[in-house]
């Protein structure tokens, strides 16, 4: 892929700190349910490609890249509410739950160069390996001194 070059735009997005809005039910159930919800986004948004994505405890990142070539291009806040609408759906449907599933919003970032893609490539590939560092690890949290985290 040709970053910044016409015809093609990527796009970084994470939902950030606190993706999830309410505890999901089962972790490696919504994994999978999330994984499946970006894998099928191609076939809902013409002229998308994925590229690195990874689903952690409380949050996603992932990298979407748009192809003018589409006879109707979509924006990335139409795709990511489109992600986070059809993954909360299925979510709640397996848990028998009703409910909001993620936080409103999201971050965007976009990709100017081939440089900068290897690079947010590389965070979220090593950001499993980072997560029990993370303020918000439950693992973190538990194992930390009474009033400290």
């Amino acid at each position: 892929m040709q970053c910044g070059k016409k015809g093609r735009e990527a796009a970084g997005f994470s939902s950030g700190r606190g993706g999830f809005r309410t505890r999901p039910p089962s972790a490696p159930l919504v994994g999978t349910i999330v994984q499946q919800t970006w894998d099928d986004l191609p076939t809902h948004y013409s002229g998308i490609n994925l590229d690195a994505f990874i689903v952690m405890p409380n949050h996603v990142h992932g990298i979407i890249i748009l192809a003018d070539e589409s006879e109707r291009r979509h924006a990335i806040p139409e795709i990511v509410r489109g992600f986070k609408t059809f993954s909360a759906r299925r979510v709640n449907e397996r848990a028998g739950k009703r409910g909001i599933l993620w936080q409103r919003g999201y971050y965007e970032h976009v990709i100017r160069n081939e440089k900068a893609l290897n690079r947010i490539r590389a965070y979220i590939a090593n950001n499993p390996a980072r997560w029990a560092n993370d303020p918000e690890s439950i693992s973190r949290a538990m194992s930390a001194e009474p009033g400290r985290v």
